[in-house]
């Protein structure tokens, strides 16, 4: 993973290079998945690992920043983390791999602002 860096944020200005994803993809049903976005740019509070400390923002808040930015000619990164949406009957509760896994609110109980996608 790319860590959030202001040193590396100005070499990208070097390299003309405005906005960089260092986001997985998103699964095309916005049913199954929420995705918490932070986009790292000069005015974020800190660099490296704290960064992902800061709070996250929706998918439609992270693409109006990242393209706002983009309008500036401002560098950026963005960065996304997929979380298990509640209420999806696929997932096996019992299965050890969700013991410790952090739940996302189920779709229609999201108070997201909803993108063309569906994605919130």
């Amino acid at each position: 993973m790319l860590l959030p860096s202001f040193g590396f944020l100005e070499k990208l200005v070097l390299m003309e290079i405005r906005g960089l994803s260092n986001a997985s993809g998103m699964h095309p049903d916005p049913r199954l998945y929420k995705y918490a976005w932070r986009v790292f740019w000069r005015g974020s509070p800190v660099d490296g690992r704290a960064f992902f400390d800061t709070p996250a923002l929706s998918t439609k808040a992270a693409l109006e920043l990242a393209a706002a930015l983009d309008q500036r000619g401002e560098p950026y990164v963005i960065y996304n983390r997929r979380m298990h949406r509640r209420g999806v009957t696929l997932w096996n509760l019992k299965h050890p791999r969700f013991a410790k896994v952090t739940f996302a609110p189920a779709y229609d109980d999201d108070p997201d602002p909803s993108m063309a996608s569906g994605h919130r």
